[in-house]
């Protein structure tokens, strides 16, 4: 044995992790992950839950869409009829110019 070229390379044993072990403790820590995840989203749902009740308990303003002021409807009218205007005459160009040799 003195002369063999793996001479003193296997003499002592090494437990080392295995393949299984590793795989074991990852699927450990991501099950413990996930575990936390999901009570952290539990909590915030109880807080988003007591939040609603306690603003609809005590009237907070309700929320949705405000009504327009004259002056925001007039220029939004003015300027939807513009903007239909000027695309249909561009339409009526362009068609125009494309179809008038036939």
């Amino acid at each position: 044995m003195a002369d063999s070229p793996v001479s003193g390379l296997y003499d002592e044993s090494i437990d080392r992790t295995s393949a299984y072990e590793i795989l074991a403790d990852r699927a450990a820590r991501a099950a413990e992950e996930l575990a936390q995840k999901e009570e952290q989203a539990k909590r915030e749902k109880e807080r988003a839950t007591a939040a609603r009740a306690r603003s609809r308990r005590y009237g907070s303003p309700r929320r949705g869409r405000r009504r327009q002021s004259a002056a925001e409807a007039m220029t939004k009218s003015v300027l939807r009829s513009a903007g239909r205007t000027i695309g249909r005459e561009l339409v009526r160009g362009l068609l125009g110019s494309l179809f008038k040799g036939r």
